[in-house]
């Protein structure tokens, strides 16, 4: 199975090689086709990750239905060849091979024999696959989305091919010991150890519930947040889940989730901490905001790729600041504009390769243009 990743950021490899399970093998060996269950490479084809231990190459075929794989170049010692002189020695030389005791009849020719292995595949059967993914537990595979009954129970550590994601099921494609393909539908609610905790944030007909894994590190408490559920107050039946946001590690809390009107429409959005930044700054949450027409929360992400935000109800603006080094700063302020977040001022600073100035921007929008002005002096010590 041969998947061409689509995401333009990801941690996964570029291309990704999942083998049928009777074609792989625990034992490391010179070609790819019997070295474990799958390989990665990236853009250029060159290993990074699944098996990194094996540094193959992979060459997609400009048909688009065929690759191939190259393994280790494999070195083997010959035996020497000896030669025999067919002309009589002369005396220097056979006064060195008296003095040395070596033969002044022949001489040996060492040899070694270089092997290039390569794999080849051909493409049957072409399918829209995003991804292949390593299960972490032991997961039901069931025969449609919202099956109450699994056809089969996948072990851990069993590869998939994704083929739809959202955010409740996931479907995928197994790979047979044989090369058949199986269809089948996870539920993400089982595919992952999570510890659920009902948040202190409450609204209308809503409360809210926040799933951390509950799985990691045993020296640290912090958990990653893997997903949002908004319940009906009332019954606790489930109206939306949320999944798929990035959220860094967290101490696990009833007030994980907060309650903001992040776009001045009088309607409260949810957020939740998304990225520290590093040091702090530069960190992001994440924003779903409240859609009336519909009375659903949606996921924002222009604002959730803002940095250091700040949302003031007052002026009914939001800041954003970064830092790009100790020598670099930036700051912007937004305002929804006919709905639209829309970006009407921003201030940055960089200071020279010297250290003696700093160059200063600041600027406006002005009649739907951003209007700049630049200054430069010098810094004080």
């Amino acid at each position: 199975m041969l998947v061409r990743q689509k995401f333009e950021f990801s941690q996964y490899p570029g291309w990704q090689v999942l083998l049928a399970p009777s074609a792989a093998s625990s034992n490391p060996s010179s070609t790819p086709d019997r070295a474990c269950a799958g390989y990665g490479f990236n853009d250029n084809g060159e290993g990074s990750g699944l098996c990194s231990n094996h540094a193959f190459k992979l060459n997609p075929g400009a048909d688009g239905k065929s690759f191939t794989i190259d393994g280790y170049d494999q070195t083997k010692e010959l035996p020497p060849t000896y030669i025999e002189e067919k002309k009589p020695p002369d005396p220097a030389r056979v006064g060195a091979a008296v003095i040395l005791g070596l033969s002044i009849s022949g001489h040996y020719i060492r040899a070694t024999e270089i092997s290039h292995v390569q794999s080849r595949f051909t493409l049957q059967t072409p399918l829209e696959i995003q991804r292949i993914l390593q299960l972490g537990r032991p997961v039901p595979l069931y025969p449609g989305r919202g099956s109450a009954f699994p056809d089969e129970v996948l072990d851990t550590d069993t590869h998939v091919g994704i083929l739809h994601t959202d955010s409740e099921w996931m479907e995928v494609v197994l790979l047979k010991p044989d090369g058949g393909l199986v269809r089948g539908w996870l539920d993400r609610d089982r595919m992952a150890e999570l510890q659920w905790i009902d948040q202190d944030a409450t609204v209308g007909n809503f409360r809210f519930r926040v799933a951390f894994d509950a799985t990691g590190p045993d020296y640290s408490s912090e958990r990653t947040a893997v997903a949002i559920e908004v319940l009906e107050a009332s019954t606790g039946k489930r109206l939306q889940v949320f999944r798929d946001f990035y959220s860094e590690p967290q101490e696990p809390s009833t007030q994980a989730l907060e309650l903001v009107d992040a776009n001045f429409d009088g309607y409260p959005d949810l957020s939740i901490h998304g990225s520290s930044g590093g040091a702090g700054p530069n960190s992001t949450d994440n924003f779903f905001l409240f859609k009336p027409a519909t009375s659903e929360f949606a996921y924002d992400a222009a604002l959730s790729e803002l940095t250091q935000i700040s949302i003031d109800p007052k002026s009914k603006t939001i800041s954003s600041a970064s830092r790009g080094s100790c020598c670099s700063h930036y700051a912007s302020t937004w305002q929804y504009i006919q709905g639209r977040l829309t970006e009407v001022g921003n201030w940055s600073e960089q200071y020279t390769a010297d250290g003696q100035w700093i160059e200063e921007s600041t600027c406006k929008l002005s009649k739907g243009k951003m209007r700049c002005k630049f200054t430069r002096h010098r810094q004080k010590n």
